[in-house]
């Protein structure tokens, strides 16, 4: 999957108006949060979540503020994917 498609569909994510955590077409991670603020913790977990799939990109979302929320986070190249 290239860099356009992952846009594309992280972008449609973005754009939903319901919250739930989700992976969208075995694709991409969702990981909605409501909190005060993201911190450095949720995005261990996420990335964790991110790592253990083997999947492509994650979205953090945060909607316990006025203003949502989002981080795009990408696995580390020299991460061995935990799928076998």
């Amino acid at each position: 999957m290239d860099e356009q498609e992952l846009d594309r569909v992280t972008e449609r994510i973005i754009g939903c108006e319901f919250f739930a955590d989700m992976l969208v077409e075995n694709l991409v991670l969702v990981k909605l949060k409501a909190v005060s603020a993201l911190n450095g913790d949720h995005i261990a977990q996420a990335l964790n979540y991110l790592r253990a799939t083997g999947l492509p990109v994650c979205l953090l979302i945060n909607f316990g503020q006025a203003k949502l929320q989002i981080r795009r986070l990408h696995p580390s190249p020299n991460w061995k994917s935990a799928k076998p």
